[in-house]
């Protein structure tokens, strides 16, 4: 029998128009792929309507009495403590799930000094709050596992990717990409922007907003500031500090300054709405970039997209949920419309739909085993 459980995390389900740049960081955490990531939670499980935020009081919550669904992200790091940040688990009464741990790091590693320790004893209390004794943690690939087995927490954690693999219920997703791919080419190639401020990979981001405005593309920025502030332009001072702190990289790429002005009218684009962003992706032909979560709302939405993984996060989740990916490592001088091409001519689309399957059967009795209410489009999925 489910119990009522409470999702705890940004609530972007009801859309709040930011009235200026430091609410819009402030509301959509200056990056809105995580947008996506939230709102695939909410798409994967029947919640009460009850949702806190992460600074919710633990006396407050267990008066409610409802169970607690956390959605993490890549908190497994040097740039977190949970132990300082997180809520207080210890306070609480009732029991929690944490969904889509990650570690970040920039390359892997054996030693783990680079986690915290107050952020180890978070996950730990975690572990100790299920309804079972099956996992009530989900991770996003084999490394992050690796990380839980050493600290002995990987007897409560299942690996999964992440909940963004499950939002289309369609078992043969991967069919219907490459046969869309088939059937309509690149004639529209958009990107997921990256960030113009990563110099080991400034030359491939100035490759792929080239092939945006020489393939009649978008570019679709999620982060950093600088780049949502010129798009957005709330005000003149806005888009006149931000621009002015971007042009100087983007010369570097061979864009003038007027180029880089027509590009921003033109080609850059801002969602904070994950259904109108899938929406938009029906425009291109394929998406390309080094953002994992704009890389996937794209392929939820059956549209072909390829990820350039440029850490090992980013790596994991690519291997473990089998997506079209490559090293961005691979092409630090640029990428071309031959090389997107052959990496999809590479990718093994039934072996995607067949992992996507088992991982969205395992996710389904994870839900149940913690006695939690799949959503009718987890269950189309999983069955």
């Amino acid at each position: 029998m489910s119990l009522n459980w409470s999702y705890v995390g940004p609530d972007h389900g009801q859309t709040i128009y930011p009235k200026n740049s430091s609410e819009f960081q402030r509301l959509y955490t200056g990056n809105t792929g995580n947008l996506v990531y939230y709102y695939a939670t909410r798409c994967c499980i029947a919640f009460s309507n009850r949702k806190f935020g992460f600074g919710a009081k633990p006396e407050i919550i267990n008066k409610i009495g409802n169970g607690l669904v956390f959605s993490l992200a890549n908190q497994l790091g040097s740039h977190t403590d949970l132990g300082k940040r997180g809520m207080r688990l210890e306070q609480l009464d009732v029991p929690v799930v944490g969904l889509g741990l990650g570690a970040q790091i920039k390359e892997q590693t054996e030693d783990l000094s680079f986690i915290p320790q107050g952020t180890v004893e978070w996950i730990r209390q975690l572990t100790e709050r299920s309804v079972s004794n099956a996992p009530n943690l989900t991770i996003r690939g084999d490394y992050t596992f690796s990380i839980l087995e050493k600290l002995g927490l990987a007897d409560k954690a299942l690996p999964i990717g992440c909940q963004t693999n499950f939002i289309n219920p369609n078992a043969n997703l991967g069919k219907t990409i490459i046969d869309r791919f088939n059937s309509t080419g690149m004639k529209k190639i958009s990107t997921a922007a990256g960030s113009p401020y990563n110099k080991d990979f400034s030359k491939l981001e100035g490759s792929l907003l080239n092939l945006a405005i020489n393939n009649k593309g978008r570019y679709i920025v999620q982060h950093p500031m600088d780049l949502i502030n010129v798009t957005i332009n709330y005000s003149k001072e806005d888009f006149k500090h931000s621009f002015e702190r971007i042009l100087p990289f983007y010369q570097k790429l061979g864009f003038s300054e007027e180029e880089l002005v027509e590009s921003i009218e033109n080609k850059f684009r801002v969602f904070v709405d994950p259904t109108q962003w899938m929406l938009e992706h029906q425009y291109s032909d394929i998406v390309v970039g080094t953002r994992i979560h704009g890389v996937q709302s794209a392929l939820q939405a059956g549209v072909p997209a390829v990820c350039l993984y440029i850490d090992s996060r980013t790596k994991e989740l690519c291997e473990k949920m089998k997506i079209p990916h490559a090293n961005a490592k691979n092409y630090l001088q640029g990428i071309t419309r031959n090389d997107i091409a052959e990496i999809i001519a590479d990718w093994d689309y039934e072996n995607y739909d067949e992992n996507r399957l088992k991982l969205s059967q395992q996710f389904n009795s994870f839900l149940i085993d913690n006695r939690i209410k799949p959503s009718k489009n987890l269950l189309m999925l999983s069955k």
